[in-house]
């Protein structure tokens, strides 16, 4: 067995678990056991020559495995491995650096050493610097994975042809690594120019979200136009009522006529909301809880300008959540939806909770462990996106998500 190959392998299956922050002693063990394999493999098909093939069935291995003891989504850890492919391969070139310019055999153990020293310096840069850059690149790509496409074509093609050109060409270690990193640049470039791609697609989605909800926000202007003018009238009734009728009728007449007319005190509240998309959403739903006879409520004590998300993302996040909850508690029986968003310090850092609460009809056929799972619903088949959407929204973000149950209401909780 290569004890280098063994070391690359482990090195790399080590910076997945960072990325993933699933370090720990059984991660550990697994991926010792996932090095051993790839490194034994390698020996029997060592009559095939090329490090590209060595490679493939690597991450095929990998990902077999990833997918049988995590239940790992096979297009998430395809996109994490090539990312650490890239890493090990900088990795790499920073060996070929060393050694070209100390003039070290690597014929010996020193190459070893310098492998085990630049993969653990590498491990920490990842867990220290650039682990969640990482984590929102993947999310990028695999949201735009059609636009992201040719640059990991390309980057499949350069690694082809530099192990080609690498067994015909009798290069010296540093005119590898200078060959390597010019490459290497391509790639660069290519995700610089697709992520500019992707940035402008973002904006323009987030120009349609606006001019969407528009139309709702013009709306409420309307109906709180409409309201300061009831308004007026409920204090002339309330004025006359005082004149006409008897003390003893006084007290329960106005508790009744007030109790009426509360349901108008959500439009004075959106009042207070800075962002426009929130309010217009917020009021859609209270119009659409309203029709359905669904009590709905909802306490905003922030204006959620340090949160990380864009109004597409918002859009998506409060969407989801609300259309679940309005559908579940409109065949409930006591049909109630509750939304709560506020600002909370949690480890001396400020985050923001978001908590949905609705009644629902039967607890009992809820799955609580599967209810983030993509395809995941109690109304039939092709449905079951929403939740799914969120939690790969929230994970995206480094933010938590739970879900709990209180007798006939289910409550969602996300901190991020």
């Amino acid at each position: 067995m290569n004890i280098n190959s063994y070391i690359e392998i482990f090195a790399m299956v080590m910076i997945y678990s960072i990325i993933s922050k699933k370090v720990n002693v059984r991660s550990c063990i697994i991926n010792l056991i996932i090095a051993i394999i790839c490194s034994i493999k390698s020996e029997y098909i060592s009559f095939v020559d090329s490090n590209i093939i060595n490679l493939v069935t690597s991450i095929i291995i990998i990902i077999l495995i990833f997918k049988l003891i995590y239940k790992a989504n096979i297009n998430e850890t395809i996109i994490r491995l090539l990312i650490c492919v890239v890493i090990m391969l900088v990795a790499e070139a920073g060996v070929g650096i060393i050694a070209g310019v100390f003039k070290i055999d690597t014929s010996g153990y020193g190459l070893t050493l310098i492998l085990i020293l630049s993969l653990t310096i590498i491990g920490i840069i990842t867990e220290l610097f650039i682990k969640d850059f990482i984590v929102e690149l993947e999310y990028k790509i695999l949201d735009n994975i059609k636009i992201y496409s040719l640059p990991i074509f390309n980057f499949l093609l350069l690694l082809f042809i530099f192990q080609y050109i690498s067994k015909k060409i009798n290069f010296e270690n540093i005119e590898m690594t200078c060959l390597f990193f010019a490459a290497l640049s391509i790639i660069v470039i290519n995700i610089i120019a697709t992520s500019y791609i992707t940035k402008e697609i973002r904006l323009k989605k987030a120009l349609e979200i606006e001019n969407q909800y528009n139309p709702i926000l013009e709306q409420y202007f309307e109906s709180l136009k409409a309201t300061e003018h009831e308004y007026k009238n409920h204090l002339n009734i309330i004025y006359t009522m005082l004149e006409v009728s008897a003390d003893d009728e006084i007290r329960d007449l106005v508790k009744g006529y007030i109790k009426n007319t509360k349901n108008h005190d959500h439009l004075a509240k959106l009042m207070y909301l800075d962002n426009h998309v929130l309010k217009s959403l917020i009021y859609s739903k209270t119009c659409e809880a309203d029709v359905k006879g669904i009590k709905f409520e909802y306490s905003i004590n922030t204006n959620i300008k340090n949160l990380k998300l864009d109004n597409t993302e918002l859009v998506i996040l409060l969407s989801n959540l609300l259309n679940n909850a309005i559908e579940a508690a409109e065949v409930s029986e006591r049909k109630r939806v509750n939304l709560s968003i506020e600002e909370i310090m949690l480890s001396g850092k400020e985050k923001y909770r978001i908590t949905v609460k609705n009644t629902v009809k039967d607890i009992k056929i809820l799955n609580v462990s599967e209810i983030f799972a993509k395809g995941y619903s109690t109304k039939g088949k092709n449905r079951g996106f929403g939740l799914y959407n969120v939690q790969k929204l929230i994970k995206r973000l480094n933010g938590d998500i739970t879900i709990e149950i209180d007798e006939d209401v289910i409550i969602i909780e996300i901190i991020m």
